[in-house]
């Protein structure tokens, strides 16, 4: 019984030494046969190299919220470890090997995912302390790692920085096809790419919810700023759906630049709170083939400019837009709030083409609207 009570007393006193402290990186006592209980927030755990072959472990995330960072495990192994999640390594010709790997991270609910300037990768996105660097570094993490069981993560970008890379979304098997990306705080941030800031297509679905953390906040679109045709600072395709709440400032690139750009088959939009102009552009919204619903709500207006204020464009110059729709196929557009008639540099017709439909619920377009091709111009839906 004493030689029972003593081996149990031990055994308690070596998985003790194997559980983690809240500090730096984890100097990690791996011993063979051991299971290594991660606790204490995020860490980084590495893996050995002077293991005797044979050699096996268990690595085990303990906390309830906090990922842990994998180094110098096996490619097979994701290198994030999500709560209540573990792994399996063996030694053999002096390398390791995995056992046994976790699936998706199943979440329950709305998971945030931070995104930070002053963030890292490498982190777990899992809280304000670890955010990760980069909005597409998060897209990724939700596809990759998460099964969702149509919960809803967000991508929540803290306001007052300026962000670079692109949102990536098509439809992957994570249990659920949307994604919401808001701002973190009480105010915007500035999205500037080469390209599209979001691309959606293959099902997938985005909220641009701008409102979810502060009823004012928002998002400055800078994007496309290789000024390509055929694009747009958010480009839906192939099925993608698009909604959002909340009133974005999108500024153009020049007059081959759109707002929002449709292309090919898309199931529809809906703009809740409508959104303001800077620079130029061809056309705010470009609907070209493939069908699909589209409802504006709130208006569509240029930024109001304080005289005397510096602005990358002339002072006291406004917005230049070729054209405030542009619709072809058989898409069709729903106008549920009031464009702003005035204010605007330049606007040209808009256009309704190829089968097309605008019904404007008796609301003046800016610039006015011109049907072709057998597109058409309504009143109302009936």
């Amino acid at each position: 019984m004493r030689l029972i009570q003593s081996l149990m007393i031990m055994a308690a006193l070596f998985v003790s030494t194997l559980v983690s402290k809240a500090g730096a990186d984890l100097e990690t006592p791996f011993q063979c046969g051991s299971e290594f209980l991660a606790k204490g927030g995020f860490r980084r755990i590495t893996l050995p190299e002077d293991m005797a072959e044979g050699c096996d472990i268990w690595v085990i995330n303990a906390d309830s919220a906090s990922g842990k960072r994998l180094i110098g495990f096996p490619s097979t192994v994701n290198p994030r470890l999500y709560p209540g999640q573990a792994v399996s390594v063996v030694r053999r010709d002096g390398r390791w090997f995995a056992k046994s790997t976790p699936g998706r991270w199943r979440i329950n609910g709305p998971q945030t995912v931070r995104v930070d300037a002053l963030g890292d990768d490498e982190n777990d996105g899992l809280s304000d302390d670890t955010p990760l660097r980069t909005i597409g570094a998060a897209a990724q993490v939700i596809q990759r790692d998460f099964d969702l069981q149509q919960a809803t993560p967000i991508i929540a970008v803290s306001v007052g920085q300026e962000f670079t890379d692109p949102l990536l979304l098509g439809g992957q098997a994570t249990g659920g096809n949307l994604v919401q990306i808001s701002p973190y705080g009480r105010g915007s941030f500035t999205w500037t790419t080469p390209g599209p800031c979001i691309v959606v297509g293959d099902n997938a679905e985005i909220d641009v919810r701008l409102n979810q953390f502060s009823a004012t906040s928002s998002i400055r679109f800078q994007c496309n700023r290789s000024h390509a045709r055929d694009s747009g600072h958010i480009f839906v395709h192939n099925n993608g759906v698009l909604d959002m709440e909340g009133t974005p400032v999108f500024v153009g690139a020049g007059k081959y630049d759109n707002a929002i750009y449709f292309d090919g088959p898309t199931a529809g939009a809906a703009l809740m709170d409508g959104f303001l102009v800077d620079g130029e552009f061809d056309s705010l919204l470009r609907m070209e083939e493939g069908g699909g619903r589209f409802r504006i709500h709130g208006s569509i207006a240029p930024v109001s400019r304080p005289e005397g204020t510096w602005y990358p464009w002339r002072v006291s110059e406004q917005p230049r837009v070729g054209r405030m729709v542009s619709i072809h196929g058989a898409s069709q557009l729903y106008l549920n709030g009031d464009p702003q008639l005035t204010g605007w540099g330049s606007i040209g017709t808009s256009i309704v083409s190829g089968q097309a439909l605008l019904v404007t619920n008796g609301r003046r377009i800016p610039g006015g609207a011109k049907a072709t091709q057998n597109g058409l111009i309504a009143d109302s839906k009936r």
